[in-house]
């Protein structure tokens, strides 16, 4: 049985060895998704040993055949770590200070739903404040809630330990960098992943394919060979983008989302296993 990390050990985690700490609040300030002209790199998350910023199209890695699945990608934030409403919370917050409310709907919906931004929701709402202090204030303080509130996805720690060393692991997420490794080091599971692939590293985020298509080039596997694990519609747009199958498993947040271009949809992560896995090769 894989045991919970303790409040304690995932604090210590967070706090010892992330990247947020190690570079400070000016290095967060500069840094933006790739795209927007900034060239700001943070080191690799664990478990990953490339940082190369990739725009891949699915017709770039077109692959007609059906093989066998040898790679999983998982999604991060809702499905193995429950964090969207730390997120929230941290933007919240940080809004607060300029006397502004973001909603958790609100929240749930541009950010969860269509994979939008701060500057999208401020644009959205004519605030003229700068995204990148807020995101700074916010990365700060999701940091300080995931030492104290971190937990991992029911069955998400089983589910890693029960597919090592069976399958290639992946893990794509559309978050910073800072935040992944907060996380991923917080639950300790970095040494599960082949390859690890954040917002910072792709020239579009979820729903567009380029996260997961990244993540199958890093971990040696084609498109058709990955089934992505994803709690969201826009990672589950993004992975039909990507030719690629995926399970949906709806959290809380996204019931109400449109998850019919799934290949299979479960009510946690305890329905998946090795055998459903291997049977959406038939």
């Amino acid at each position: 049985m894989v045991e919970t990390a303790s409040k304690t050990n995932i604090r210590s985690r967070i706090l010892a060895d992330c990247s947020f700490y190690e570079f400070g609040l000016d290095a967060y300030l500069g840094a933006e998704p790739a795209g927007n002209g900034s060239e700001k790199k943070f080191p690799p998350p664990p478990g990953d040993n490339s940082t190369d910023k990739v725009l891949i199209t699915a017709n770039s890695e077109t692959d007609d055949a059906h093989p066998m699945i040898t790679t999983i990608i998982f999604d991060l934030d809702g499905l193995l770590a429950d964090t969207e409403k730390l997120h929230w919370r941290a933007y919240q917050e940080a809004l607060q200070v300029h006397g502004t409310v973001l909603t958790e709907d609100e929240y749930a919906e541009h950010w969860v739903r269509a994979g939008k931004g701060i500057g999208d929701w401020l644009a959205q709402h004519g605030l003229p404040l700068d995204p990148l202090a807020l995101r700074a204030h916010k990365s700060k303080r999701y940091l300080e809630l995931l030492a104290t509130e971190l937990r991992p996805m029911t069955g998400a720690l089983e589910l890693l330990e029960g597919l090592r060393g069976k399958k290639t692991l992946a893990l794509a997420s559309s978050s910073y960098r800072d935040a992944v490794d907060g996380v991923v080091r917080g639950l300790d599971i970095g040494h599960y992943f082949h390859a690890i692939v954040t917002g910072l590293d792709v020239e579009r985020v979820k729903p567009a394919p380029d996260i997961f298509l990244a993540a199958a080039r890093r971990a040696g596997a084609r498109p058709s060979q990955c089934l992505v694990l994803e709690d969201a519609e826009k990672g589950v747009l993004a992975a039909r983008e990507a030719g690629m199958s995926c399970i949906a498993v709806p959290t809380e947040q996204t019931r109400h989302h449109d998850f019919s271009q799934a290949t299979r949809v479960c009510s946690s992560l305890n329905e998946i296993t090795l055998e459903l896995i291997d049977s959406l090769n038939h």
